[in-house]
């Protein structure tokens, strides 16, 4: 006896393995509630270009009032309760340490040699 599987019976298919081989559900959905941020920030996700996090850059307006971008990015994580942060910044180097950047994060980067 062959068995002839066509493309058009092909997800059907898999969906009755997965069903029969036991205890999964079709959607499960989360294992936990999300908890809300405490200040009203709706994001837990931020993804940042950052552009050179050395440089000095002015603030409201006021050319002669500079500010470290890196302080700008702190000011940024720690306003809100981020879970997530993503930050590309393609000219970071072992010139600046993981605690300079954001203190009491887990850091994971690849720099350029």
């Amino acid at each position: 006896m062959a068995f002839n599987l066509n493309i058009a019976n092909c997800n059907l298919h898999l969906l009755l393995c997965i069903l029969l081989a036991g205890d999964i559900a079709t959607n499960p959905g989360p294992v936990q509630s999300r908890r809300m941020p405490d200040n009203n920030c709706l994001e837990v996700r931020l993804y940042l270009n950052a552009r050179n996090v050395k440089s000095f850059v002015s603030t409201d307006n006021i050319p002669a009032r500079k500010v470290c971008k890196i302080t700008l990015i702190q000011d940024l994580v720690y306003g809100c309760n981020y879970e997530v942060i993503c930050i590309c910044e393609t000219w970071l180097n072992n010139t600046i340490i993981d605690s300079e950047l954001l203190p009491g994060f887990n850091i994971f980067r690849q720099d350029r040699i």
